[in-house]
């Protein structure tokens, strides 16, 4: 397997080319996705692609199946390698493949040639010793009459086992699959580690057996699956967790985002049906079950599935069971028949670690038929947020739990369902709780959705949104139909507001809603402004999502049709103001194809909206663009990013030059709040951001920065979490901010809090980034960093000067626990109450090597040192300096009785501090990391 080694990132940085820079940043970043810890690729196979120079479905020059290929021969043309893959011409040459003779051939690079109809059966290839880790490009070829009996072993498809593969362009036709009582089966693989599949389609393709983690594609799956069909004449029949293209989407507790433990399902769609004898089963997928929720990423998007879905408990249209995960822009259709648990889209969902958003942009119309906790669009939901969706089936409640129209049990204090609504019938036999929206809402809220859906029930408690409420809820400006669904009472129980049910007219009257809230309950027959509005509401029909009915044709921009491939072109500042808060576009991909100087159209522009694609500057600029909405909160260019952690940023190339931006909470120049998003390859100059709590001069809250540069900034909070780059964020790499940062509690020259949620993963890295400026607040203030918990922090400087009004100030962090400080420095003074130092406030349980502090440092109260103000748990020191003979006072740790080691933190004179020795006799490297030149940052080192 050809090998590929990346060039050394230091030398590339020191040469200051952007281009280089952006690329080794998006390589660091995706390290901590893909599992690419090493420096040094083993292969090419995860990112490379077969080279095919004569184009799909052609022999290459000189090249003939019936000259050049022994039929039983896997091997007879080319060198196994991405240049010069095997061809593959005949039936006999894949079965001997599968022989696990040949499984010294299981990591080489594949191509077909032509259709191969096998004749007999095969043996899978790829076992659990010996995975397929190698490339099969189809090539746009078909392998039918794939005939698979299960030997004893688990992992039953036309690969058995495969880790790091890369599967694409192929048809799978006329399979037959049987397990018998083995698990992990599927048409194409069974069990699937940080594998690529695309552009896969499965005809006519059964799956079945009596064992578990059956899939119309892959049995157990970690990896990409995207661009992928199951057919319906293709059947998946198992005992547990079955799914129409997945079974199972699984991890263990020791999941982390530095390993492929994770899923991305992007436009795949199976019209198949599915029947599970027990537990979990799922249209398209089985269960989605991460351990650790942001650990391992499990997203489905794009996605469909349109066959009937049969089984036990747990059973959904699209995914039967989902802890921990984000479905998006997915839709289903097929019914949903259970004994226990059955949604339309889910049939159980729960999240340990709450995304922003975790169902957005879905719909479910068949009908779901269950026995316990059932719903049109979910069955039972725990800690979600649930926004732009809605049902259609008819619901039925076999047994005595909860039914609802769009979900039956709702629970978690921060559960949220907005923008939703629900319109076919609950019927419920047995008792239990039934609503026309939500069956039993234990906890949780509920905000402008509604209802039309007829209860036809026995049960104890039933009401026209909800069936009865439990503890910390809320049910805020939510109407139904009660000419319809027969139900005088919102609420079965408890103290609702039975004012919002309407009569049939009446809820084909915009007036109704509007008239208690204009902004949220508002329609493009309002405002004439198209789908800017969240609703649309035509004459005599109820409302529905403004995001489902537009026509695109009715908008102009300069070309394109908004696909990654093709998208939306924009010219001009009337062409970016049509995209806003539109729903309809949130998903769409954007390039420029100008500079736009928007001072003359900033009052027409508003932030985008739960957007989830991507907008490309093209190394264009955007001027003059002012947003002022100090009363409203999440705002920015894009106001609301709604990526799941895609390996894409949501913004990029792109520069922003008088930029100001004014809002309240989760306020950035670029971004107001993306948890999950990603901001690269950006420049800003001239750029002033204020708000309150989440501020941050590029976002307010993002998952990660990387190669942007902000120059001449003013970012203002008035509370929490304030950054010169962002308010919140997991990492910033090769970036720099120049500039004031005036804020409260927990405010950094670069960010205010660095971390990731949750989850027992390995930390995230801060890397090569530089802070200029003044940095003020009241207590954890640090030049880079407020706080960082759990995140390595290396080369980086702040260059700022520090101002607390109380505890906790460093030179370069505020407070670090659970971290690391390698190859770092801070140069400028430091002043504050108690808990100063030059370098941090307070270190606990962390590491700190290879830095220095070289500012004043000046505490008004106990707990301020040279180096650090206070410690707490076990820390480690390696090769650290700072300036003592400008704070001749004090210790290398401020806590009393605490020095610190001798031999790795010292206090030194300013001349050695100047002195490259004092630094290389300490294991520093001035050859890649480290340089001192006359007249450059005092005298003192800096990075390359």
């Amino acid at each position: 397997m050809a090998e590929c080694e990346c060039q050394n990132q230091r030398t590339l940085f020191a040469k200051k080319d952007k281009a280089s820079c952006f690329a080794i940043t998006r390589f660091i970043l995706l390290s901590f996705f893909l599992g690419l810890v090493s420096c040094q690729l083993a292969d090419n196979r995860i990112r490379g692609q077969i080279a095919n120079t004569s184009g799909p479905n052609s022999e290459p020059p000189g090249f003939s199946c019936a000259v050049n290929i022994d039929a039983s021969d896997p091997q007879s043309f080319g060198q196994g390698t991405e240049q010069l893959p095997f061809v593959l011409c005949g039936a006999g040459q894949l079965a001997a493949l599968s022989d696990p003779g040949n499984s010294h051939l299981w990591d080489k690079y594949f191509q077909l040639q032509g259709d191969l109809a096998m004749t007999g059966p095969i043996s899978p290839i790829g076992n659990s010793i010996t995975p397929f880790s190698g490339v099969l490009d189809g090539n746009g070829h078909t392998i039918s009459g794939i005939n698979i009996t299960s030997s004893g072993s688990h992992g039953i498809g036309l690969f058995g086992y495969t880790d790091g593969a890369v599967i694409k362009n192929i048809t799978l036709q006329n399979s037959m699959i049987d397990a018998q009582g083995q698990d992990w089966a599927g048409v194409l693989i069974g069990k699937a580690t940080q594998t690529k599949i695309s552009n896969v389609t499965v005809e006519s393709g059964i799956v079945t057996g009596t064992g578990s983690y059956y899939g119309g594609i892959v049995g157990d799956f970690r990896g990409e699956l995207k661009d992928s069909t199951v057919d319906a004449s293709s059947q998946v029949n198992g005992n547990t967790t079955v799914g129409g293209a997945v079974g199972s989407i699984y991890d263990a507790a020791t999941c982390s985002r530095t390993s492929e433990e994770r899923a991305i399902i992007n436009n795949v769609q199976t019209h198949n049906d599915v029947v599970a004898v027990g537990n979990v089963a799922g249209g398209l997928v089985g269960q989605m079950n991460s351990a650790w929720g942001y650990g391992c990423l499990f997203v489905v998007t794009n996605s469909s599935a349109s066959g009937a879905v049969s089984g036990a408990n747990y059973i959904g249209g699209l995914v039967g069971y989902v802890h921990n995960g984000n479905i998006s822009f997915s839709h289903a259709t097929g019914d949903v028949n259970a004994t226990g648990r059955a949604g339309g889209l889910i049939g159980e969902m729960d999240d340990q670690d709450a995304f922003s958003i975790d169902i957005y942009m879905t719909y479910a119309t068949g009908n779901v038929t269950g026995g316990f906790r059932v719903g049109g669009l979910i069955g039972s939901s725990t800690n979600q947020n649930i926004y732009f969706s809605y049902a259609t089936g008819d619901v039925v409640n076999t047994g005595t739990g909860s039914a609802g129209g769009l979900i039956g049990y709702q629970s978690g204090p921060s559960h949220r369902t907005a923008y939703c609504y629900a319109t076919g019938s609950v019927t419920s036999t047995t008792g239990g709780q039934s609503g026309g929206l939500i069956g039993y809402l234990f906890q949780g809220h509920v905000f402008y959705s509604y209802s039309v859906s007829p209860v036809i029930t026995s049960a104890n408690y039933v009401g026209g949104v909800v069936g009865v409420p439990g503890s910390f809820w809320t049910i805020d400006h939510v109407f139904w139909d009660k000419q319809t669904n027969g139900v005088n009472l919102q609420c079965g129980a408890g103290a609702c507001n039975d004012s919002y049910g309407k009569t049939t007219a009446e809820m084909k009257t915009a007036s109704t809603f509007n008239s208690v809230d204009s902004t949220n309950w508002a329609f493009h027959a309002d405002s004439g402004d198209d789908d800017t509005d969240f609703w649309e509401l035509q004459a005599g029909e109820y409302p529905k999502l403004s995001a489902y009915t537009t026509n695109f044709s009715m908008y102009t921009f300069a070309g394109g049709t908004g696909s990654q491939a093709d998208p939306f072109l924009i010219a001009n500042p009337s062409q970016l103001n049509q995209i806003g808060p539109r729903l309809v576009f949130s998903n769409k991909y954007f390039r420029l194809t100008s500079d736009i100087n928007m001072i003359a159209d900033s009052a027409g522009f508003r932030p985008l909206q739960y957007f989830t694609g991507q907008l490309d500057g093209n190394n264009h600029t955007i001027s003059n663009l002012t947003i002022n909405s100090p009363g409203s909160s999440q705002m920015g260019f894009i106001g609301i990013g709604a990526q799941a952690y895609k390996e894409e940023p949501i913004i990029k190339n792109i520069s922003f030059n008088g930029l100001s931006v004014t809002g309240l909470d989760y306020v950035g120049g670029v971004l107001g709040q993306g948890e999950g998003s990603m901001v690269a390859d950006i420049s800003l100059d001239g750029v002033a951001v204020a708000g309150n709590n989440g501020v941050g001069g590029v976002c307010g809250q993002c998952f990660s920065i990387s190669n942007v540069t902000l120059a001449s900034g003013n970012v203002t909070g008035a509370n929490f979490y304030t950054g010169g780059l962002a308010g919140i964020t997991g990492s910033i790499n090769f970036s720099s901010y120049a500039g004031v940062v005036s804020g409260a509690s927990i405010t950094g020259g670069g960010v205010g809090q660095l971390n990731i949620t949750s989850g027992p993963f390995q930390r995230l890295v801060s890397s090569k980034n530089l802070i200029l400026g003044t940095v003020s607040g009241t207590g954890n203030v640090g030049g880079f960093v407020g706080i960082a918990t759990r995140s390595e922090v290396q080369e980086t400087e702040s260059r700022a000067s520090v101002i607390a009004s109380l505890d906790q100030a460093g030179g370069l962090m505020g407070s670090f626990e659970n971290g690391e400080i390698n190859d770092c420095g801070a140069t400028g003074s430091v002043s504050g109450t108690n808990a100063v130092g030059g370098l941090a406030g307070n270190a606990q349980s962390s590491t700190v090597s290879q830095s220095f502090a070289a500012g004043q440092v000046n505490g008004s109260g106990s707990n301020v040192g040279g180096y650090l103000g206070t410690t707490s748990g076990v820390n480690t020191y390696a090769g650290n300096f700072w300036n003592k003979e400008e704070n001749p006072t004090l210790f290398d740790i401020g806590i009393s009785g605490d020095v610190g080691d001798a031999d790795q933190i010292s206090g030194e004179m300013l001349i050695n501090l100047k002195t490259e020795s004092t630094y290389t006799n300490k294991g520093w490297d001035f050859l890649n990391i480290w340089i001192i030149q006359p007249g450059q940052n005092g005298d003192f080192p800096f990075l390359r």
